[in-house]
C-alpha cells in the first residue's frame, strides 16, 4: 500500500504551528506576570531580609519562582530562535501597541528590556538605602540570585550578539541608564 503524497499526518500540521504557539503562550505569560516592580513590597523585601536557619518565608520562594519564570521565558525564546536557525516566528494572534505582529525576536527584546529595567529600578531602590562608602563592598541583597540573573543576562545577550541577533549587554544597559538619567532630571525639574 503506497502512501498518498497529498496526505499529511495531523501531527505534522500541529508541529508546524508549534513555534508560533510557543511565542503566543510566552507573550501571554509575560502579560500575566507583569513587572518586578508591580510585586507587593513584602515580596520584594524577601531579597533584602536575611534568612535565619533553613526556614525560608513563602515570599522568598514566590520571588525566586517569579525570577526563574522570567529567566525561563528569555531562555526559551533564545533557544527557539537558535533552533529555527534565525527564522522569524510570528505570534499570529497578537500585535504590539504599534500594530506590528509580535515575533520571537521582538518578544525576546521587549522582555529582556523589561527585565533589565526592573533590575535597575530594584537596584536604585535598594542601593538608595546603602551608605556610599559601602556601596562597592557590600550588597543590599542577601541572596545571590540577583547577581546570578545579571550574569546570565550578560552571557545570553553577548552570545546573541556574537550570532548577530542583538546588541551587547552593555549597550542595553547604556540605553536604559540614559533613560533613567533623563527621566530623573525631568522629574527634578518639575
Amino acid at each position: 500500500m503506497m502512501r498518498d503524497e497529498q496526505t499529511v499526518h495531523p501531527y505534522e500540521e500541529l508541529e508546524a504551528q508549534l513555534p508560533s504557539t510557543i511565542v503566543q503562550e510566552l507573550h501571554t505569560l509575560t502579560l500575566y506576570l507583569g513587572h518586578l516592580s508591580e510585586l507587593p513590597s513584602n515580596i520584594l523585601n524577601a531579597l533584602t531580609t536575611e534568612t535565619q536557619g533553613k526556614m525560608l518565608p513563602p515570599a522568598w520562594h514566590l520571588l525566586h519562582l517569579y525570577l526563574d519564570v522570567h529567566w525561563s521565558i528569555l531562555e526559551i525564546l533564545h533557544l527557539l530562535g537558535d533552533k529555527m536557525t534565525g527564522q522569524i516566528v510570528y505570534a499570529h494572534q497578537f500585535m504590539n501597541l504599534t500594530g506590528e505582529n509580535i515575533t520571537n525576536v521582538s518578544l525576546f527584546e521587549s522582555h529582556c528590556t523589561n527585565l533589565i529595567w526592573d533590575l535597575i529600578n530594584l537596584a536604585i531602590q535598594k542601593y538608595g538605602k546603602v551608605r556610599p562608602s559601602e556601596a562597592l563592598t557590600s550588597s543590599p541583597f542577601h541572596c545571590t540570585c540577583i547577581k546570578e540573573l545579571w550574569v546570565l543576562l550578560i552571557q545570553i545577550l553577548d552570545q546573541r550578539n556574537r550570532m548577530s541577533y542583538t546588541e551587547l549587554f552593555w549597550s542595553w544597559i547604556s540605553k536604559l541608564l540614559k533613560f533613567v538619567v533623563v527621566s530623573s532630571t525631568e522629574t527634578d525639574g518639575i
